[in-house]
């Protein structure tokens, strides 16, 4: 097959993939994680960003500098950028799978494939979050490897902002900073050691920075979420088993979890056999991907999360494949590594189907419905109370924060929380109240006194885009009560609405 046929078919794929995020973008509601950060970013300075904000999220700040500096444009009121925000996502998982294709040696099933899985299609590239950052700098960072001696400055600054997008990122960075020590003393006699004195200086000091910043404060629930225990442990074991074998939440038992390890395992082999030539390479593949999976065993891992083990494999396998010039992998000689990548991606690509069919069709979340709701019958005129944290995904379609018992609406996660805010407030019967289902429990003895002096309307929301695999992730349902006192004041409000 001549390069140019490829070209051709590979700028096919690019625009399909491009064309069809747009598609699925346009019928996405931002949840509550995607509109905190934009909520964040909206209402604070850089240096609050920096210095306050992020400490709370358990992700460096990268990605809520983006969104300030998109929000200092101006190019329109933030509200308006916010029904747009998915195309930020886009651009970045566009440039991502733009190296990919054209930059890296993929044997072209693979190129063709790996666009449309779940995680590099959807997870990254509709649902605008930081990790949407992860695949194209490992991109970049792939296709500036063979120059990482010749330019130091610029990979200590790739790397820095690898330490900066994610905590999962975070390792990783530190992984490919000790292999490159490892590369410098190598080549000793072609470089001079004194000329990465600094870089390397720059990056121990971004590392230790950046983690000392994502240490929680003591006032954050994060600080409760590294826990050893028994079943914390098999939990975080079983998604781990998960991320390549669709196994449901009945067979989580630790016989089902070592035989997908296993499973794992063998194919990670597979495919490190065929990428890697010598001890040192076998150590980086091994260390980098083995890193990643510590980690997960050490956080709180949510399915969102399990992406980061195709990405760092690939990217792993990319910078091997430059570093061996790997330009063709006969399938006749190698036809379980064919089977092995053939099976990841294929899963992968029908739960990205499974997905993309549900989010057109259903309400990803209730928050655009419920905005519009309070814009249709101007009820911002009104003191707003939100209670859960789904409720902040509305705060994100107007030009600030609406609700009247979030004084500081970005650190939701800090203590007193919103429940307390509120019964500390004696707002029991505010105007409107906004509940979110996913909370209810937690909020019944305020629900109860609530239902004899509230209109109460009901916006429905079904979300399966943080876990394709086991159906229906969590209801996002939203309720929103008016004070019955107040209806005659609203015109044409319905006596009841749910959708």
């Amino acid at each position: 097959m001549s390069q140019i046929f490829q070209k051709r078919i590979y700028w096919l794929i690019f625009f399909l993939y491009i064309i069809l995020l747009v598609i699925i973008g346009f019928h996405h509601e931002q949840w509550a994680d995607e509109a905190l950060a934009w909520i964040i970013a909206r209402d604070y300075s850089f240096s609050h960003i920096f210095i306050e904000n992020t400490k709370y999220e358990g992700h460096p700040f990268v990605w809520y500098f983006i969104l300030k500096i998109i929000l200092s444009t101006h190019i329109a009121p933030p509200e308006k950028m916010y029904n747009w925000i998915f195309i930020i996502s886009i651009a970045f998982s566009g440039l991502g799978i733009y190296l990919f294709l054209f930059k890296s040696k993929f044997p072209m099933i693979i190129k063709c494939l790996f666009p449309f899985t779940f995680y590099i299609f959807y997870q990254h590239g509709i649902i605008p979050r930081n990790h949407t950052l992860v695949f194209p700098l490992l991109a970049i960072i792939a296709c500036f490897y063979l120059k990482r001696l010749k330019h130091p400055y610029i990979y200590c600054v790739l790397l820095a902002l690898l330490f900066n997008i994610s905590a999962f990122t975070f390792p990783i960075a530190a992984v490919l900073i000790i292999f490159w020590i490892i590369d410098i003393y190598k080549n000793k006699e072609t470089y001079s050691i004194k000329k990465y004195i600094i870089p390397i200086f720059i990056l121990l000091v971004v590392g230790i920075l950046t983690a000392i910043h994502m240490i929680p404060p003591t006032d954050s629930p994060y600080c409760l979420s590294i826990d050893f225990s028994a079943n914390k442990f098999i939990d975080h074991l079983w998604r781990i088993a998960h991320i390549y074998i669709p196994i449901s939440e009945k067979t989580k038992n630790i016989p089902i979890i070592i035989i997908c390890l296993v499973i794992t395992t063998i194919i990670y082999t597979v495919v490190m056999k065929v990428y890697c030539k010598n001890l040192t390479q076998r150590l980086l593949f091994i260390s980098i991907n083995s890193v990643l999976y510590f980690v997960f065993l050490a956080l709180v891992l949510k399915y969102w999360h399990m992406g980061y083990a195709l990405s760092v494999l690939i990217f792993t396998c990319w910078i091997l494949s430059e570093e061996n010039n790997i330009t063709e992998i006969p399938i006749k000689k190698y036809p379980v590594f064919y089977l092995c990548i053939l099976y990841i991606l294929t899963y992968y690509i029908v739960g990205n189907i499974q997905c993309c069919i549900w989010d057109i069709k259903n309400n990803y979340s209730a928050s655009k419905e419920v905005a519009q709701f309070i814009r249709n019958y101007n009820l911002t005129q009104y003191d707003i109370n939100g209670l859960g944290f789904k409720t902040l995904a509305i705060n994100a379609y107007f030009e600030k924060n609406i609700f009247y018992n979030y004084p500081n609406i970005a650190n939701w996660c800090s203590k007193p929380s919103d429940k307390e805010i509120y019964l500390q407030r004696s707002q029991k019967h505010t105007p409107i109240i906004i509940l979110s289902t996913f909370d209810t429990e937690e909020y019944n003895d305020i629900i109860d006194s609530l239902k004899s002096d509230y209109n109460i309307y009901l916006f429905k929301a079904t979300n399966i885009g943080l876990n394709y695999k086991s159906g229906c992730y969590e209801d996002d349902n939203l309720y929103l009560y008016i004070d019955k006192n107040y209806i005659e004041n609203i015109p044409n409000l319905p006596e009841l609405y749910s959708q």
